[in-house]
């Protein structure tokens, strides 16, 4: 009697039969899935704490963009913030992404740990390669939105709003008599400016009044009024610039989301022609199809900007592109672990939790293929010959005269019949012939 199956197995590829080789458990498996797990969430703490520590600077590192616009549009660089709370959540949750962002390589890394000695060669050759690949991509995603796409979107939006709705008076020469005041223009504040002392700031567009001197423990107390840039004849915007911390930092990360994924389109073009779905025929032939999906998921993962959905779309098409160049330097090759043995004994393959059993039999390959009990009645004959529907799986194909006789040119005596209605796998059935 044959011992009873185990239905444990073994964490190592096939054929790899090293000293640290092991057998474990459901249960086993689960303690090492808790305890990776708890080094991943471990590893996070210190960096919630730099990112907590940095948080005010990455805040100000992402509205930088609008504040610089505005200015640039002649607008006060200034946002507002309408509740208490709202600074200080958006500023713990952007320490919170950050952390994991930061972190999640180590978290990965624990993941990668845990699933890795289940895989194949192969396998871990296309993780090795795609993960880094990704979060390069990633990462130059978020910094093509933070340099170009989003100034160039913001300034587009601020100097279009700010132009509706303008009063226009035509300029006229001042009435005798009358002598306009005098008031210095600097590009930076005095060093130490005297009590009632008044310029304007330039870099700031701010008109600034001295209300306290300095001494030797404290600086002194300016009082400023900032305005917006106007040309002459024209009067000040009614639309007023002023956006909500809370709301920019929500449409930047959703941004910098849809980025992030936009910019995976090399990773996904190298995994489907390494799969076997795409070649570079494929991608040539629907090349135009690809700048037509490029275009809308630009308009898609915009706010309805046509500068953004080009600012988009345009590098999307540029990175199907890099796909292809990528796909054709590095083409898809056939492992040798891919071809995993087939146990006809079985039914099943020996996957990667069995150790490597080489077929031992003088037969071809085929002759294996047609013998095996696990194989299907089908009309498919992978040598070449063609069955009619009269002959089944497993017989041996008649000749013209109908017998089973060598065919012409053949070296080797064909074997004798193989009843159809044999079931390899025991028993006979009532529908067996007489």
């Amino acid at each position: 009697m044959d011992e009873p199956r185990s239905v444990v197995r073994r964490i190592v590829r096939p054929g790899e039969d090293t000293p640290d080789a092991k057998t474990m458990s459901f249960l086993e498996h689960l303690d090492e899935l808790r305890t990776r797990l708890l080094w991943a969430v471990l590893g996070l703490l210190p960096v919630l704490v730099a990112a907590l520590y940095f948080g005010p600077q990455l805040l100000e590192l992402i509205v930088r963009p609008v504040l610089v616009k505005l200015r640039e549009a002649g607008q006060p660089p200034e946002m507002q913030s309408t509740s208490p709370f709202e600074t200080f959540f958006t500023y713990i949750k952007l320490a919170l992404i950050a952390t994991l962002i930061v972190g999640g390589p180590w978290v990965l890394w624990n993941l990668w740990k845990f699933v890795s000695p289940g895989l194949l060669r192969s396998e871990r050759k296309l993780v090795r390669i795609m993960l880094p690949l990704s979060g390069l991509l990633s990462a130059a995603g978020v910094a093509f939105l933070w340099a170009v796409a989003l100034p160039t979107t913001l300034f587009f939006m601020i100097s279009f709003s700010t132009e509706i709705g303008q009063e226009h008076r035509k300029p006229v020469p001042l009435p005798p008599g009358v002598v306009l005041p005098q008031m210095p223009v600097l590009e930076s504040d005095p060093p130490s400016p005297k009590v009632g002392d008044s310029w304007i700031n330039s870099t700031f567009n701010e008109y600034r009044v001295c209300l306290r001197e300095g001494t030797k423990d404290a600086e002194p107390v300016l009082w400023s009024i900032s305005g917006a840039l106007v040309r002459p004849g024209l009067g000040s915007a009614t639309l007023k610039q002023q956006y909500k911390v809370d709301d920019y930092t929500d449409t930047f990360l959703s941004l910098a989301l849809g980025f992030a994924l936009a910019f995976q389109t090399p990773v996904v073009v190298l995994i489907l022609g390494w799969i076997g779905i795409v070649d570079q025929a494929f991608l040539s032939k629907y090349r135009r199809h690809a700048i037509m999906a490029s275009a809308v998921v630009g308009a898609l993962a915009t706010p309805g900007d046509p500068s953004m959905m080009l600012l988009l779309g345009i590098p999307m098409w540029l990175l199907y592109e890099l796909g292809a160049l990528l796909l054709k330097l590095m083409p898809p090759r056939r492992d040798e672990m891919d071809d995993v043995p087939i146990d006809p004994d079985e039914g099943e393959s020996n996957g990667p939790g069995m150790p490597h059993k080489p077929v031992t039999t003088n037969d071809s390959p085929d002759e294996r293929f047609q013998n095996a009990s696990w194989r299907p009645k089908s009309y498919f004959d992978p040598t070449g010959e063609k069955y009619t529907p009269e002959e089944r799986a497993g017989e041996t194909p008649t000749n013209d005269t109908g017998d089973h006789s060598p065919r012409e040119g053949s070296s080797t005596p064909e074997p004798p019949p193989v009843d159809p209605y044999n079931n390899p796998h025991g028993g006979t059935g009532p529908d067996r012939p007489a």
